[in-house]
């Protein structure tokens, strides 16, 4: 039985963490720019298809070489670092110095201490994947985490008046699951339950859901219901073996502590690529002041093979 074969990974919310930020002329506060994705059983101006799958997709699929800088250890001696980098990666084949200089991303290195997943990233991220098989949540009266599921009721202004398709109730899903446009669940983090708040936030532009919303100020009026987690402490062997099988329904692990051995062997090679691509849009990315976040996004994906 092939245990790398564990599908739930792909609902884990481990792909590429949004980090483009705004152009110049423009902070990235004022360019909210996160595409949105379609949510299940009831759609939202705030919550539509996030296309940045494929271009994460381009990202994990890279394929970083390693190199060695010299580190000196406790003994003094000379020990090899392994440095990961994208020169592996083809120059663009398209014009496009008026949006964005890239010529400085060769220069860019990330070393284990950037690769390595924050430790409330990567309990968010295991939550969410248990979640997605069915592990049992159980409602909590902390603040809201990325990884929970939280119940929430809300209402979109746009000029100050209420939206047509822009507000809920009892909306349910997971916290840091990308859906939504940016800034409405960072919102959320930190909520108890029965705490209300306004974000002042800013559509996308362009807006292709509705495009006379585009780069349009927004205000969502959002009161937290209820918030529901993953107790990571309290899973057992046994409930391991029967959520998660494979396609056949067979028990792909017989304890949690397999379980757990597999999902970082699987997710190491993301995590490093992750931090490339954050590390290159930090260092080695000059936006001009016409570009967008989706020019900048179809420049650097064109440089995979």
């Amino acid at each position: 039985m092939r245990k790398r074969s564990l599908t739930i990974l792909a609902a884990s919310g481990l792909m590429l963490a949004s980090v483009l930020t705004g152009c110049a002329g423009g902070s990235s506060e004022d360019n909210k720019s996160s595409a949105a994705s379609q949510d299940a059983g009831k759609e939202t101006d705030a919550s539509k298809e996030d296309t940045s799958g494929d271009a994460s997709k381009d990202a994990t699929d890279a394929d970083p070489e390693t190199t060695a800088d010299a580190e000196t250890d406790e003994n003094g001696e000379t020990k090899a670092e392994e440095v990961y980098t994208l020169s592996n990666l083809d120059p663009m084949t398209i014009d496009y110095s008026k949006y964005v200089d890239v010529s400085g991303w060769k220069d860019v290195k990330v070393t284990k201490d950037d690769v390595t997943e924050p430790k409330e990233s990567y309990e968010a991220n295991l939550r969410k994947a248990l979640a997605s098989v069915g592990f049992e949540t159980s409602e909590v009266d902390d603040a809201a985490i990325n990884g929970d599921t939280v119940k929430i009721d809300f209402t979109g202004y746009v000029d100050g008046e209420v939206f047509e398709n822009g507000s809920a109730k009892d909306y349910e899903f997971v916290l840091g699951s990308g859906r939504f446009i940016e800034g409405f669940q960072e919102g959320i983090v930190g909520l108890k339950p029965g705490e209300t708040k306004t974000l002042d936030l800013v559509f996308p532009d362009p807006y292709s859901t509705d495009p006379d919303f585009s780069g349009k100020p927004v205000q969502f009026e959002i009161t937290l219901k209820s918030v529901k987690r993953v107790d990571l402490d309290s899973i057992t062997d046994d409930q391991v073996k029967e959520l998660i099988k494979n396609k056949d329904g067979e028990s792909l692990y017989e304890t949690y502590e397999e379980f757990i051995t597999d999902y970082n062997t699987e997710n190491e090679e993301t995590y490093r690529t992750n931090a490339i691509w954050k590390k290159v849009m930090e260092e080695g990315v000059e936006k001009k002041e016409v570009c967008t976040d989706q020019h900048v996004f179809a420049v650097l994906r064109r440089f995979h093979k």
